[in-house]
């Protein structure tokens, strides 16, 4: 399997436009999480179920390190390391949040299916 990086240089081998190709990458990466959040509730064996969650963790993070390079692309190189460094602190406290709400679905409902259903409209 081919890193997100290969992906996007083989794309941007054949489009000629690293912007374009970045972002078709991206849109393959976020196009198969979907798929595998949707199946994650609906199989019986435990490690299909943990191998589907790391297929869809894997193109979650194809996806994240393409989207850090845009920042380089669309900032000046003096502001490249502020953006991103908002965007990870605000990535940070979102998941402050996110791990509160998580915890009281969980402990009202006792069933991942809302959270895995809820993860694809992210």
């Amino acid at each position: 399997m081919s890193s997100a990086f290969d992906l996007s240089l083989e794309i941007a081998l054949e489009i000629a436009s690293a912007n374009r190709a970045r972002k078709i990458a991206m849109a393959i990466f976020a196009a198969s999480v979907l798929p595998t959040m949707l199946m994650v509730t609906r199989v019986e064996n435990i490690w299909l179920a943990v191998s589907l969650v790391g297929i869809a963790a894997a193109a979650h993070q194809g996806w994240s390190a393409n989207l850090f390079t845009t920042a380089s692309d669309m900032f000046p190189k003096a502001a490249v390391g502020s953006v991103v460094g908002l965007g990870t602190m605000s990535g940070s406290v979102g998941m402050l949040v996110f791990g509160e709400v998580i915890g009281r679905v969980l402990q009202t409902s006792g069933d991942y299916t809302f959270l895995f259903t809820l993860e694809h409209f992210k």
